[in-house]
């Protein structure tokens, strides 16, 4: 999976992330991992990945024939318990049986 951040790791001089021995070389393995304009997370069994919908991302070629591999995609969205009587939770949309249509 790969995610493209909203911004560099590295905002002080975006492009050029900095160590403690001064500018990160281009041929220096961080180089690679602080300059990166995305961050790639490798697949594994059992891992879930949950992130906000704002963060723009994509799903690499799965490159091995033998291992098959799933992406599902979902919004969640939390409320408040049923039966408040309107009176949800704070910070919580009301319960779906309190929704009405609108129009």
């Amino acid at each position: 999976m790969r995610f493209f951040p909203p911004r560099q790791p590295n905002e002080l001089v975006p492009g050029l992330a900095v160590g403690h021995d001064g500018p990160i070389r281009a041929d220096a393995p961080a180089a690679a991992q602080w300059n990166a304009p995305w961050f790639d997370l490798a697949p594994r069994a059992g891992l879930l990945v949950l992130f906000p919908a704002s963060v723009d991302h994509a799903v690499l070629e799965n490159e091995d024939p033998d291992d098959s591999r799933f992406s599902i995609s979902l919004d969640l969205v939390l409320t408040a318990p049923k039966g408040e009587g309107g009176a949800s939770a704070e910070y919580l949309a009301p319960h779906p049986a309190d929704w009405q249509q609108v129009g």
